[in-house]
């Protein structure tokens, strides 16, 4: 969803403004700028002076729409599934244990006496 809403954005800044403002000439040096405005750190100075109605509607929706929306979406999905996992290690700590020994074993950092760790 998120990917889908930034480049309709992506989209709409290159027609928009692709003759106006030299970091929307090309497709990437668009992207770079909506990453930057993402981000918060862009000047948007350059979108107020291209068009007085157009350059802020369209920065005020996509930092509504990007910044607000999308990313407090993605970051309670991402909290959710943190809060399942921990629930989950609560009830079955086994699965845990399993997990990092395989992740030491992965890593090369696992004792070459094999001696099992336990974590509780």
């Amino acid at each position: 969803m998120f990917l889908i809403i930034f480049f309709s954005f992506v989209c709409l800044f290159y027609l928009l403004f692709i003759s106006k403002i030299a970091s929307c000439s090309t497709l990437f040096n668009t992207i770079q700028m909506l990453i930057e405005m993402t981000l918060l750190k862009f000047n948007a100075k350059e979108l107020i002076e291209t068009s007085l109605f157009l350059g802020p509607f369209c920065f005020s929706l996509f930092i509504i729409l990007i910044c607000f929306i999308c990313m407090n979406i993605f970051i309670t999905i991402i909290n959710d599934n943190f809060r399942l996992v921990r629930q989950k290690v609560k009830d079955d700590p086994e699965i845990f244990s399993f997990m990092f020994k395989k992740f030491l074993h992965w890593t090369g950092k696992k004792n070459s006496n094999n001696s099992t760790i336990k974590i509780c």
